[in-house]
């Protein structure tokens, strides 16, 4: 659940939460209502990633977008390999069978690296502008979805912007989402921390 031991306050109609993975392991992050979908971590003073050949999948319940004008996300991940082939890091909000997403998508693949927003709804996609050129460094990103003005913005700072339009229908399936999950592929990047803000 989302107001279980860590940083999370409602300050009037807004709901802060945070979460530092760092120096975690499974068994914490399971002790701080995180399901982890891979149990092959490696923990560090400065992320958490998953050995050569495995993915970390972490997903956090209890979100509640039902009521919210604008949701947004930022969280630290670290690209700290030179292997560029088809490595992803991904964080999503769906719902519970995954027929719903909207997501950032930090891409390796084929030599290239592109970046975007992203929203799915059965699995079919809609892609926001593509961001190039991403390198090896630490990125701290910020996921907007503004659901007044209609808009779903993935700011990598210092870099670029990836922006996408929402329709009606997209809005009124995004107040439905009540999981964070936060993907990321075989040992090419590390996550950090993740903070989440609803009003």
């Amino acid at each position: 659940m989302f107001q279980h031991k860590l940083k999370n306050d409602y300050i009037g109609e807004v709901y802060e939460y945070s979460y530092d993975f760092r120096n975690k392991s499974s068994s914490q992050l399971s002790a701080d209502w995180w399901t982890v979908e891979s149990w092959t971590l490696e923990t560090s003073a400065y992320w958490i990633t998953a050995t050569l050949g495995y993915d970390v999948v972490v997903w956090k319940s209890g979100l509640d977008l039902s009521n919210a004008n604008k949701i947004t996300i930022t969280f630290t991940s670290v690209w700290n390999s030179n292997d560029s082939d088809g490595r992803h890091i991904q964080l999503w909000l769906i719902d519970t069978n995954y027929t719903f997403q909207e997501c950032t998508d930090l891409i390796l693949s084929s030599g290239y690296t592109t970046s975007k927003v992203e929203i799915c709804a059965s699995w079919t996609a809609t892609d926001g502008t593509s961001i190039w050129n991403i390198w090896q460094s630490t990125y701290t990103s910020t996921f907007e979805i503004d659901l007044v003005n209609k808009t779903l913005t993935w700011t990598i700072h210092w870099l670029w912007v990836s922006t996408l339009s929402l329709t009606d229908a997209q809005i009124k399936l995004i107040r439905w989402l009540t999981n964070l999950f936060m993907y990321t592929t075989q040992h090419t990047f590390y996550l950090q921390d993740v903070s989440v803000t609803v009003e």
